[in-house]
């Protein structure tokens, strides 16, 4: 009897977690459709059309996608923000607001469906990251870093060799990435 119970409470915690999953997907579709705002950095309450992202670039999203950046079984959502696909906007939802994270192409690229994503500094380094949201602020975590610039590898902040690095980034290669759906 303990067991049904036990069973009865996780059903019904996975259909809450479940629900609350579909309405935040909903309320990122307001805003990638514009009947809802959302919080920037700057702690602008804007619409997406309304967002500038860089001087004289106003948003015009091409494709979206659902991603869990931080690992808390709650789907973020990326828009790309221009037909050429220059930035980026990670849509997070926190209590009853979303903040929207402005990110540039080199800073976010190939997204994972993990979470995990790399950005390049040129052609000799590039690192791979998890997003971490907390108290309405987004932090770039590095996984690990390929400088062959300098020589130096890091995995989780500690120094590596290049073939454990490697094998990092092999792993990486290996998760497939996220899909876009056309806006």
């Amino acid at each position: 009897m303990k067991w049904l119970k036990s069973f009865v409470i996780v059903f019904f915690t996975l259909l809450l977690l479940e629900g609350c999953e579909k309405e935040s997907e909903t309320l990122f579709m307001d805003i990638l459709n514009n009947k809802q705002s959302f919080v920037t950095e700057n702690n602008q309450d804007i619409y997406l059309k309304d967002f500038e992202f860089s001087d004289g670039y106003y948003s015009v999203p091409t494709e979206y996608s659902f991603v869990d950046f931080n690992g808390d079984n709650k789907n973020e959502m990326i828009v790309n923000l221009s037909k050429d696909s220059v930035a980026y906007l990670v849509l997070h939802q926190e209590e009853n607001s979303v903040y929207g994270f402005l990110f540039y192409r080199r800073e976010l690229q190939q997204i994972k469906t993990n979470g995990t994503f790399s950005s390049t500094a040129g052609a000799g380094y590039t690192s791979y990251h998890k997003l971490n949201f907390k108290d309405k602020q987004c932090a770039i975590i590095d996984m690990a870093v390929v400088d062959n610039y300098k020589g130096e590898y890091l995995i989780n902040g500690f120094k590596c060799s290049q073939n454990e690095v490697l094998d990092f980034v092999e792993n990486f290669n290996m998760t497939q990435n996220i899909e876009w759906i056309k806006f």
